[in-house]
């Protein structure tokens, strides 16, 4: 096989399965050097590694009715990590924007107008269970933030309501050091996207 057969070939197949399985930057250049002839060790990789980008930046949504909490959260998350960051005011704009766009994770405040935290968390199950408004195969992972006490709301609770989604509960104040490592921590490792 001739080197630029390889090439085209090894490029063709990490383009065409990249957008399904989250192939990284780093995997798509061992792809190559893998599909390299020893004769020209890293040659091809060498002349598509500058034309390889990240495939697809993770999005996430910040949903919170606090104007100054969700611009926060959304410009510290968007200034320490490579991803966009949207935001909704509710539970109904949340809605709308899960419906026309594919978030990774959620940020999700329980206590807000128009739609409660608690009753989005309803919704997301109905759109990945209900055969009747089945609109999305997997729901994003779900971090609630609450200013509610742990004794009249403890983590448990939450998580219980919501156990395949909800991946973390954070109390206001917010550590948004902490929330953001473990934004990092799901964006890094989330079986069912790769």
């Amino acid at each position: 096989m001739t080197i630029a057969r390889t090439v085209s070939e090894t490029f063709f197949f990490v383009f065409s399965h990249a957008t399904c399985s989250g192939v990284s930057h780093t995997l798509t250049r061992s792809v190559l050097r893998s599909a390299t002839p020893a004769s020209q060790p890293n040659r091809p990789a060498a002349l598509l590694a500058g034309f390889m980008l990240p495939v697809g930046t993770p999005k996430i949504l910040v949903v919170e009715d606090d104007d100054t909490v969700r611009r926060l959260l959304a410009e510290s998350l968007a200034e320490q990590m490579r991803i966009d960051v949207d935001s909704a005011r509710d539970g109904v704009e949340a809605l709308h924007k899960i419906s026309t766009d594919d978030y990774r994770i959620i940020i999700l405040d329980l206590m807000m107008p128009k739609m409660s935290g608690v009753d989005f968390l309803d919704s997301l199950r109905a759109l990945t269970e209900d055969p009747s408004v089945k609109a999305m195969e997997k729901a994003p992972a779900v971090l609630v933030i609450t200013a509610a006490s742990p004794a009249s709301l403890s983590d448990s609770v939450i998580r219980r309501r919501s156990p395949d989604v909800v991946r973390g509960v954070f109390r206001k104040p917010l550590d948004v050091a902490g929330l953001a490592a473990c934004v990092k921590e799901l964006l890094r490792y989330d079986p069912a996207r790769s």
